[in-house]
């Protein structure tokens, strides 16, 4: 068989062009970075030698993304994995443990985007970001809770006034906080935990 002919060729060519014309679109990312392929694979036997085929659906990486195409640095991945490969990945560390945003989504079951929002919007910390639970609430219950404008002593004085019968649009007023919070105060939604 022609080599040109055979299924791989494409890999194997695209892979050169990469890493050797600087008038290659991708050249910038692999050979402009100084990715190199090794001398060995310049010989297109070789490189099938070395990478044997190719299953369905995958495609070659470099497990190391700054290293060299090599046999000791290439395998073949499917397009899921190899996004968890990529240079612009967000590795977090902690407590010892390196994993990319996404990895640390799925192993503690919340959406990639909840993590983003937590890091960048809300500028949480990554203890924060990864240990507290997606229930809508930062913190533990009362002034627990980071976002808490009222304590437990001001919700046991609305407490008090509530049953003295003074109005929810007075207390809202008296301690800046809006009716529905001392409507939720008044029903137990929130702060049930405090008792007159």
């Amino acid at each position: 068989m022609i080599k040109s002919k055979h299924y791989l060729y494409p890999t194997w060519s695209s892979m050169l062009a990469r890493c050797n014309n600087p008038n290659n679109d991708s050249y910038h990312n692999y050979g402009g970075r100084g990715i190199r392929v090794c001398a060995r694979w310049y010989d297109f036997a070789n490189f099938l030698a070395d990478m044997g085929n190719r299953p369905k659906g995958y495609s070659i990486e470099r497990i190391d993304v700054n290293g060299d195409y090599e046999p000791s640095n290439c395998t073949w991945i499917n397009h899921k994995q190899q996004m968890r490969n990529v240079r612009y990945n967000r590795r977090i560390t902690f407590n010892g443990e390196t994993l990319i945003l996404q990895d640390w989504a799925d192993k503690l079951g919340v959406s990639v985007q909840v993590l983003s929002r937590r890091l960048d919007v809300h500028n949480w910390s990554i203890e924060d970001a990864l240990t507290i639970p997606v229930n809508g609430k930062r913190g533990g219950k009362g002034s627990a809770n980071s976002r808490a404008k009222l304590n437990e002593w001001s919700v046991r004085w609305i407490k008090k006034m509530l049953t003295a019968g003074n109005k929810v649009k007075y207390l809202s007023e008296i301690f800046n906080v809006s009716e529905s919070a001392i409507n939720n105060i008044k029903y137990g939604t929130h702060w049930a935990h405090i008792e007159v």
